[in-house]
């Protein structure tokens, strides 16, 4: 048993042991903080996407409401102009057609795209 012991001596010199055991506690350590560094990288990057994803969202929403907005605009003034179209339709069988101002000014118009 002693020549182990000073075999165990001779292999391994003072302090020895306590290198090895430093040495496992700044490996885990290091280990540790690594996995940190992941978590908080994959964390920023998480919130850099929930950003702009709710910045897209914001967008999109913007840009669903200008577009019905639009489309409501676009059905007043197609009834507009199917009442004009209807009104000057409707000039060819007035009774008051050859005095009616409309029908003259229709007439330059005419004329004018005409020439």
């Amino acid at each position: 048993m002693d020549v182990i012991l000073q075999i165990l001596q001779w292999a391994i010199p003072a302090g020895g042991v306590g290198t090895a055991i430093a040495w496992l506690v700044h490996r885990k350590a290091m280990k540790a903080q690594d996995a940190k560094q992941v978590h908080d990288t994959y964390k920023a990057m998480y919130e850099d996407i929930s950003a702009l994803l709710e910045k897209t969202q914001r967008k999109y929403e913007e840009t669903i409401e200008k577009s019905e907005a639009l489309e409501h605009e676009t059905q007043l003034t197609r009834r507009a102009l199917n009442r004009l179209s209807r009104a000057i339709e409707s000039i060819g069988q007035c009774q008051y057609k050859e005095m009616c101002p409309v029908t003259k000014r229709l007439k330059e118009s005419s004329s004018e795209q005409q020439e």
